[in-house]
């Protein structure tokens, strides 16, 4: 396996989720990709992973876990830029300097 410490490549922890979405795999074509090989830039599915990274064959590549997309972390940064523009126009607003006439017409 990929993982174990007597294998022939090495596990990084390091999402490459940007690099893959949701893709499928390079190999096979019907599974989802759950692993990218950083020296061929494909990515795998776990058994795909498997025949490549098979005792014998001599490979030593570096295998990265696909993470899934933390969406929750987008909406809230797009939350917090959203209510800082509305703050920000609040701000500018009252302290612009304008009187109260003004704005009675």
């Amino acid at each position: 396996r990929a993982g174990d410490r007597g294998g022939c490549s090495r596990l990084v922890g390091r999402a490459a989720g940007a690099r893959a979405g949701r893709m499928s795999c390079a190999e096979c074509k019907t599974r989802k990709a759950e692993v990218y090989i950083v020296e061929t830039k494909k990515v795998l599915c776990k058994d795909c992973l498997g025949r490549v990274t098979y005792p014998g064959i001599g490979s030593n590549i570096t295998v990265e876990v696909i993470k899934a997309q933390q969406g929750h972390v987008a909406n809230l940064t797009l939350l917090i830029m959203h209510s800082s523009v509305v703050v920000l126009f609040l701000v500018v607003s009252l302290r612009s300097g304008v009187g109260e006439e003004y704005f009675k017409g």
